[in-house]
Parts: structure tokens; C-alpha cells; sequence
């Protein structure tokens, strides 16, 4: 990849909205709270909501699995550390793609068309995308091997977004990379907007907290089960 060799264009890959770097670290620290705080959150939503357990956690097998997944590993701290950044890179990405892309409208522009359609969209062509990645991911008997069965390891996910990102960071950069297509589709389909852009995004992280977690989330409309995510982590063929 010829332009992470020139120096210019990796600095800019890094750090596109050409921060000095003591600021670039206080925006990577201001990203790492954040999240941290919508995984708080979220959580305390869930809790103040009553929702109820997810069954299997309350069996003899779940309470003994839950127990051996309660501490972190070395290696898991490894992975998230390791996935601190290049996340703090996507996320820069898209705030500089949001914010100062023509092609997405500003608050002054919004329409039903480019923040409600657009937002359904975005979240149904970039959940499609992932969708593809995760299959193949699985098998690629290689590709498992090397790169998602350190997800899989995490048989029982009640961390919320710690869960979440406790993954290889390949499996960081494939994923981060079906999401900017997406929202090229989506602006060139209905539109796209800041609105649209934002709450997609924001839809998605609250979702894959909840697959992550211990809590039992039916939405019947859709299809959605919390609890299908939780099965597919222990059976990983099943769910997909």
C-alpha cells in the first residue's frame, strides 16, 4: 500500500484532521472515555430497565462459565490495547468524513429522506456488510484460526463494549473497512447526513453492547434476540 510508505499520506491516514499530536492524544483519550461511559450507560439503561437475564446464565454450566470469563486475560488486555489505536483512526475517519464531506448534509439540509430512511439504511448496508465479513471469517478455516477465534474465546459476553472490541485487530480492519463503502452506498442511494451518519453509528455500538451482555432483549418486530448472540459465541456456526 504505496501511500503508508510516503510519509505525508501516513501521517494523514493517522491523523486526518492534522492535529498536533499532544492534541491527537487528548481526543484518543476523550474517545477511550467515552466509550467507556456509553458502555456504563448502556448497562445502567439496562439494569434500570429491569430486563431479565438471559436463561442459560442462571444454569449450573452458565454460572461455571461465567465465573471463568469474569477476569481479563494478559492477552485480552493485549487486544484491546492493541486495537486502542487503529480504532481511534477509523473513528477520526469517520468524524472527518462526517463533518467535512460535501456530500453530507448539515443540519440546515436534514430531510426525512437523508436522516430517517438514510439512518435504516446505513444501519441494514453496513449490518450486511459485517455480515458477509463474519461469514467468511468463519469459514476460512485459516482465517478463524488466526484472527476471530480470540472472540470466541469469550463463550458467556456480559462486558458490554469491552466484549465488543475483544478481538484480533485484523478483525478491527476488516470490519472498520465495510464501513466506509456503506456510507458511500447510502449517500449515493438516499443521502446521507450528519444526523443519519451519527445515529447509525451510535445504533450500532449500543446493539453490539447488548449482543454482549447478560441481558434478555426481544424486539419481535424485527426478529432481534440478545440471546441469539450469546448462543452463537458458544456454537459458533449457529446464529450467523
Amino acid at each position: 500500500v504505496w501511500w503508508l510508505v510516503d510519509p505525508i499520506m501516513a501521517t494523514w491516514f493517522v491523523n486526518p484532521w492534522e492535529l498536533d499530536w499532544f492534541s491527537w492524544l487528548c481526543w484518543f483519550e476523550a474517545k477511550q472515555t467515552s466509550l467507556r461511559y456509553v458502555n456504563k450507560l448502556t448497562r445502567k439503561g439496562m439494569v434500570n430497565l429491569d430486563f431479565p437475564i438471559l436463561g442459560f446464565r442462571e444454569t449450573e454450566t452458565g454460572i461455571k462459565m461465567r465465573k471463568d470469563m469474569e477476569k481479563l486475560q494478559p492477552f485480552d488486555y493485549f487486544f484491546l490495547r492493541c486495537n486502542a489505536i487503529p480504532d481511534m483512526v477509523y473513528v477520526s475517519h469517520f468524524a472527518n468524513y462526517v463533518f467535512r464531506s460535501p456530500g453530507v448534509a448539515g443540519f440546515a439540509e436534514l430531510s426525512i429522506l437523508n436522516t430517517i430512511v438514510s439512518w435504516i439504511l446505513l444501519v441494514l448496508v453496513i449490518d450486511t456488510g459485517y455480515a458477509v465479513i463474519h461469514y467468511i471469517m468463519h469459514y476460512n478455516k485459516l482465517i478463524y484460526s488466526a484472527v476471530h477465534r480470540h472472540h470466541h474465546r469469550i463463550q458467556v459476553p456480559e462486558k458490554n463494549f469491552v466484549d465488543v472490541r475483544n478481538y484480533h485487530p485484523i478483525e478491527l480492519v476488516l470490519t472498520s473497512a465495510v464501513t466506509f463503502p456503506s456510507f458511500f452506498i447510502c449517500e449515493w442511494i438516499v443521502g446521507a447526513s450528519v444526523v443519519s451518519c451519527i445515529v447509525s453509528f451510535a445504533t450500532i455500538v449500543v446493539v453490539n453492547c447488548i449482543n454482549h451482555s447478560e441481558f434478555d432483549i426481544q424486539i419481535p418486530l424485527i426478529g432481534y434476540h440478545s440471546g441469539d448472540h450469546e448462543t452463537h459465541h458458544r456454537y459458533p456456526r449457529s446464529n450467523m
